[in-house]
Formats: structure tokens, sequence, C-alpha cells
């Protein structure tokens, strides 16, 4: 009987290559294959979803410019509807004055006239 003697001979993992039998090598070209479309279907699908996103901001964007446009034009027209508010409101304020000075004329023509009516009366008795 030979006497045997177990050796254990360590190799660095960078010199250990495998052998690849001739079915394995079609094998992984199979699935190099599907990977490379797997991840030709990622970056289209990525690219998709890109251009959905940059699609939703451009909306958005506009329906605030939108709504921002609409707002300015209401309070456009809220200021133009408080300009003219006040604009009727001088009016009439200067209407009543001008109301108030006729009827102080008024009364002062009247005065004037009824003074004048007086001093008529009192030189026709004065010269009786």
């Amino acid at each position: 009987m030979s006497d045997i003697t177990e050796q254990t001979v360590v190799v660095p993992k960078e010199e250990v290559v495998p052998a690849i039998p001739e079915a394995t090598v079609e094998e992984t070209a199979i699935v190099a294959a599907v990977e490379e479309e797997q991840k030709k279907q990622e970056q289209e699908d990525k690219e998709a979803q890109e251009k959905k996103e940059q699609e939703q901001a451009a909306e958005k964007e506009a329906a605030e410019k939108k709504a921002a446009a609409e707002k300015a034009a209401a309070e456009e027209e809220a200021a133009k509807k408080a300009a003219a508010e006040e604009e009727a409101r001088v009016a009439a304020e200067k209407a009543a004055a001008e109301e108030e000075a006729a009827r102080v004329a008024a009364e002062k023509t009247a005065a004037e006239e009824e003074a004048r009516v007086a001093a008529e009366k009192a030189e026709e008795e004065a010269a009786r």
C-alpha cells in the first residue's frame, strides 16, 4: 500500500479561469442578448417617463401662468371698478355741492327780491 498524502494547493483567484464548455458559450451569448434588450427597454421606459414628467411640468406651468393671468385680469377689473365707483362718488359730491350752491343762490336772490319789494313799499309809504 502506498502512502498518499493530501496536499492543498492555493491558487490566487485571478489565476483561476474556469473552462467554459461550448454550450455554455452559446447560452452566455443568449443571456447577454436578453440582458442587452432589457437594458434597452429600461432606457426607453426611463426616457418615456422623463418625457411624460416634462410634459406634466409644462402643463402645470401653463396652468399656473393661465391662473396668474386670470388673477391679474380680475384684479385689474376690480381696480377699474373701484376707480369708476370713486369717480361716481366724487361726481355725486360735486353735484350735491353745486345743488347746495344753487339753493343758497336762490335763497339769496329771494331775500334780495324781498328786500327790494320791502324797500319799494317803504318808499311808497314815505312818499304818501
